[in-house]
């Protein structure tokens, strides 16, 4: 069955299909159907690349933008897994005064550029004067705890800037100081690699605050625009998150607050009075019996913090510099 989409930039939409019939006594019936993602007209490109969060069976194809001189179409990646669209984004960014535009993919690859643990992507292809340009697609979670890619035309542009040489993926792992084995030695690189990037594209803000028992800081990361608080911890060579998106206003406005190596947190202002928090492996659990940790005079004895960034991007950087 062939698609009603002949203009490619949209074909992900509604892909051909391959429909096996069998005859039966009471007529035709389907005995399978599978998408076709490739092209007949050689408008598409396939690619296999390495998404282990997502799974094993995932391709990565890309489609060809179907006019170059069509400003409101652009190139675009669709990532199928199984034989389902799993998520699709496109080759194109508008930035302070550049606007780029791929007309297609020569390479896909994953790379973890930012240090937390997730594969993102990187995509080199010609824009419509055939000159090579890269696109960065950042994977984070949506509100279904499902891994999803965004293109980043902030750190996109910004890798153009910085590259020296070919645009190719292999140099621009090179500058971004991507390790060879995506792993970082120190906390301190960890974090700054996540924070090269994530600055990039947002205007939060970041601090250290030695939450658990460890000796190790986490890092704080703090989105006061939409108001929410990000929590990592280096583990494995990486930055990895373990809060993602704990709305510190939903209740009232006060900060979250933390006791200094004691992995104990807490909220001062909630419907329910005081309410207090342990940080565990990927998230954060209420305390529901406060006794638990003892008389809660004594709890309140401890000195409590706000956990809250304190410092632009450049800034933390340059603080870790020096760590």
């Amino acid at each position: 069955m062939e698609s009603a989409y002949s203009n490619f930039t949209y074909y992900y939409r509604h892909p051909n299909k391959e429909i096996v019939l069998i005859k039966t006594l009471s007529g035709y019936m389907v005995k399978s159907s599978r998408n076709v993602w490739e092209t007949s007209d050689h408008s598409s490109k396939e690619f296999d690349i390495d998404l282990p969060l997502i799974g094993d069976d995932i391709k990565a194809y890309a489609y060809k933008k179907w006019d170059k001189n069509d400003e409101d179409t652009e190139a675009s990646v669709v990532l199928v897994k199984g034989n389902d669209k799993y998520d699709v984004f496109g080759l194109g960014y508008s930035y302070n005064d550049d606007s780029i535009s791929l007309i297609e993919a020569n390479d896909v690859e994953a790379v973890d550029v930012n240090a937390d643990g997730l594969e993102d992507i990187v995509v080199v292809g010609p824009d419509k004067d055939n000159n090579l340009q890269a696109i960065i697609a950042i994977c984070n979670k949506d509100i279904n705890d499902d891994y999803v890619f965004f293109t980043d035309g902030k750190a996109s542009a910004w890798v153009m800037d910085i590259l020296d040489g070919d645009i190719s993926v292999q140099n621009i792992k090179k500058a971004l100081k991507v390790s060879d084995d995506g792993k970082y030695d120190t906390w301190q690189a960890a974090y700054k690699q996540f924070v090269k990037i994530d600055s990039c594209y947002s205007e939060k803000t970041y601090s250290l605050a030695f939450i658990d028992e460890d000796d190790i800081p986490e890092l704080i990361v703090d989105d006061e625009m939409c108001e929410y608080l990000y929590i990592y911890s280096y583990k494995d060579g990486k930055a990895k998150n373990r809060v993602w998106e704990w709305d510190y206003w939903v209740d009232g406005e006060e900060y979250y607050k933390y006791s200094e190596k004691k992995n104990l947190m807490k909220r001062d202002e909630t419907t329910y009075g005081v309410a207090y928090y342990h940080l565990i492996e990927d998230g954060v659990e209420w305390i529901e019996n406060i006794q638990s940790l003892g008389v809660e005079e004594e709890v309140e004895k401890n000195l409590f913090v706000d956990l809250k960034g304190q410092y632009t991007g450049e800034e933390f950087m340059e603080i870790l510099e020096n760590e």
